[in-house]
Parts: structure tokens; sequence; C-alpha cells
């Protein structure tokens, strides 16, 4: 598993793959930070099942503090294969949460930064994602630009 060691003020951490280990209450609570979950109803072999049958479109990346081991930030790339552009690749950020307990570290940017980076690495020609405009400032930080609207319908 290949992870990628850095530095924020005096404190070290590592950016990689999920592992199925990864996945308990406390990444549970992460996510809880920043969508509805129900952690009682999470099942720990559907979890796993989850995490394993990721495939190399589909990446969830995490962020520990190397002291502890413990995730502090995960974010998700989703590489779709496209017709359009010649059989192009859009990569697409989701689901970036950052431990309340470190924010303030820049460990978000590090995460969308690093997922850009995958993106271009794997030859995507864009990278995008969707955020509330309370997070767009955020964002264009980390030198996204609006685009357009996003439009969802909820089931």
């Amino acid at each position: 598993m290949k992870k990628e060691a850095f530095q924020i003020k005096d404190c070290s951490f590592n950016i990689r793959h999920i592992q199925e280990s990864d996945v308990n209450d406390s990444y549970y609570y992460l996510l809880a930070q920043l969508t509805e979950i129900n952690i009682q109803a999470m099942d720990p072999q559907k979890s796993r099942d989850f995490i394993n049958n990721l495939d190399q479109n589909h990446c969830i990346f995490v962020i520990e503090y190397e002291n502890t081991n413990q995730i502090v930030a995960t974010g998700t790339l989703l590489i779709e294969n496209k017709l359009v552009r010649n059989y192009g690749k859009v990569g697409h950020i989701e689901d970036i949460v950052v431990d309340n307990k470190w924010r303030g570290y820049g460990l978000g940017k590090c995460m969308v930064d690093y997922l850009g980076h995958i993106s271009k690495e794997r030859k995507c020609y864009k990278c995008i994602l969707d955020c509330s405009d309370s997070n767009a400032g955020f964002y264009e930080k980390c030198s996204y630009k609006r685009n357009g609207s996003q439009m969802s319908v909820y089931f």
C-alpha cells in the first residue's frame, strides 16, 4: 500500500488508500461530521465488503496522524470514463471531511490537492466537485472555479 508522508505545524501525517481495518466506529463518527449516518445501523461485514470491492475508479483516501494512527480526514475520488473527448475521463471529488479537532491544519486542502493530483496522473481532462455555497471559498483556495449550477433530486 502506497502512502505519502507530509508535515504540517510540526505534526506528521500520512495520506493513503483506505484499508478494511480503518472502517470502524471512529471512521463512521468522522463521516457523521459531514452528513447523516446511523452508526448503530452500520454492518461490519457490509463495510468490509464495500472496501474490498473498491476498484481503481472508486478510491477512498484517508489522512492519518502518524503519532496515533488516527484517521483525521477522508476524501473520495470517482473516475468516470466517458465517450466524449475521445474516451476521456473525469475525476469527481466527493465526501471531503476533516475531523473537527483537526480543522485549521490545512488537511482539507491537502486532501483536495492530492485527489486533483491523482486525477491528473490518471489522465482525467478535468476534476470536478459539488459543494455548498458556504464551502465554495474553501474550494476556490484549492484552485477550483465556480462553473454552472449543481442540480439534484433526493429520494
